[in-house]
């Protein structure tokens, strides 16, 4: 009896897998259903959908809405007057008047995949150099706070700044470089990361950079150009426009009759490119010419004078790398020992004509045209046609130099704007001016902190360079790090600092005059 019912258990087992393994059948409704579903899938994902819009109307309609939205959110950037555009749920709440952002994360950084060199030994400097980055950093709030009371709409600006601030100093990094940023930043496929972390002032300095200025006060124009990205709210601004570039892209592909799987791909293709490539591009340049007329009033509330303005223009945005560079790759393609080569020929052709030494610009050609034009009318065909091509030659020169020291491309794939140019835009402005008082006057909770971080940043400056930890650092480095070249870059650093403000001014004036004449002489 038990054997008989376990092989009916047996069997019912066996028929019920074959009912709900095997497939349906052709002719069943499961089967009709299950493939009606995958028809219509496959419709909807990669076959051409019907349109409700032409496709003008469509264009329209979209690039209508856009308009709409940037019109609604526009605002004035303080102290510039330039309109941008800020979607008001990606910025942060409003705060009391009393805004003086705390540091609320001070880090000693160093990148990933390197040692750690913070050591006993190097503990003062290290210190040191983040304390003199912290009297830099609330200098440059203060002096907003001077500004902010003559300026009604920087005042109301200070409002929604972040409150709170993280410096972060690189001492085992010996390249110059300073930057800003603002978190967290918002990504095209997720806008609402925004609101996920607490938005914060973040500027990041390295030892390389401290090195190389003399002065404590063209550091407080380099730190309140920094600080005036945040006040005109340039990250936001950034995510913004990629916001509203989003919204009309996948918008657009919505209303097309492209399949909807290649629509969203391409649509994240596009968005990706236009938040890093058009707009980035688009807006980097301008943001750092507003950045430089910003942080030039803000050093000039500090006390600052327009001789230290421009030696940290020269000094930070790359005037003296630029020229390293150039002088560099016109030495290693053979130009100046080709000119001279010219030169000597140009000598033996024309023995009394009184030739220049080199050639710097376009009046020495025209001066070498002038000076052999008398021999030349009295020469023989053979003569004036190698005259002829010497001369051609060293105006082929003159352009390669002309697009080593300047390359025509870089100002459209660039972020920076060329170091001369911005500093003809900052000597446009109005706030290049002298001060017009010494120092400025500091309330109860500026003092404070003032005096936490040590108020004589000068002396400051002055004890981090003249620190006996150097060498000791600087070997550590070049032992732990040898590709770095950690010695090279300590020197070129002390070596700039070693040149007077000056002297870099005076050839500032004469570089500006070779730019002007290589470009007119090339237009």
């Amino acid at each position: 009896m038990l054997q008989r019912r376990s092989r009916t258990l047996i069997q019912s087992a066996r028929i019920s897998g074959q009912v709900f393994c095997s497939a349906p059948s052709p002719h069943s409704p499961v089967h009709a259903a299950s493939e009606q579903a995958k028809g219509l899938a496959a419709k909807a994902l990669w076959h051409r959908r019907y349109q409700p819009l032409p496709g003008w109307l469509a264009t329209l309609t979209v690039g209508a809405a856009a308009a709409g939205i940037v019109a609604a959110n526009l605002e004035e950037v303080p102290l510039t007057g330039r309109k941008q555009l800020q979607i008001k749920w990606l910025q942060p709440g409003t705060k009391s008047m009393g805004w003086i952002p705390d540091v609320e994360e001070f880090a000693l950084m160093h990148e990933p995949g390197r040692p750690n060199l913070s050591t006993a030994q190097n503990k003062q400097l290290r210190l040191d150099g983040g304390k003199l980055m912290a009297n830099l950093f609330y200098k440059a709030v203060f002096s907003t706070h001077m500004l902010a009371s003559e300026h009604p709409d920087l005042r109301a600006r200070l409002f929604s700044l972040p409150e709170t601030a993280m410096l972060a100093y690189y001492p085992d990094q010996l390249d110059s470089s300073v930057s800003y940023s603002e978190g967290p930043s918002c990504a095209w496929y997720d806008f609402w990361s925004i609101h996920k972390a607490k938005r914060q002032f973040k500027v990041m300095l390295s030892a390389g950079f401290l090195l190389e200025h003399r002065s404590i006060n063209s550091l407080v124009w380099v730190m309140g150009h920094e600080f005036a990205h945040g006040i005109a709210k340039h990250p936001t601004e950034s995510d913004s426009w990629a916001l509203v570039a989003t919204g009309v892209i996948f918008s657009r592909l919505a209303l097309s009759t492209i399949p909807l799987l290649p629509a969203i791909a391409l649509g994240c293709v596009l968005s990706t490119i236009t938040r890093h490539v058009v707009i980035g591009r688009w807006l980097s340049q301008r943001h750092e010419h507003e950045a430089d007329v910003i942080g030039t009033a803000i050093a000039t509330a500090a006390g600052c004078s327009t001789k230290d303005i421009l030696y940290a223009l020269i000094v930070g945005c790359g005037g003296l790398a630029a020229e390293v560079d150039a002088e560099r790759m016109l030495t290693e393609y053979g130009i100046p020992a080709h000119q001279q080569q010219v030169l000597a020929r140009l000598r033996t052709l024309i023995p009394h004509g009184q030739l220049p030494g080199r050639i710097d610009d376009a009046r020495d050609i025209r001066l070498i045209s002038a000076t052999i034009a008398t021999e030349l009318s009295a020469a023989s065909a053979e003569t004036f046609q190698l005259a002829c091509k010497y001369l051609a030659e060293l105006d082929v020169d003159l352009a390669l130099c002309w697009l080593f020291l300047r390359d025509p491309l870089k100002p459209w794939v660039s972020t920076h704007p060329y170091w001369l140019d911005r500093i003809a835009h900052v000597k446009a402005s109005k706030y290049f001016q002298e001060p017009h008082v010494a120092r400025p006057v500091m309330t109860e909770a500026a003092a404070a902190h003032m005096l936490k971080y040590g108020y004589d940043g000068q002396a400051l400056l002055t004890a981090y360079h003249a620190s006996p930890e150097w060498p000791a650092f600087v070997a550590g480095l070049d032992r732990d790090l040898p590709h770095e070249s950690a010695e090279e870059k300590y020197r070129t650093r002390v070596a700039t600092r070693m040149r007077s403000p000056d002297s870099l001014l005076s050839w500032m004036d004469i570089r500006a005059a070779r730019q002007y004449e290589l470009f007119t002489s090339m237009c």
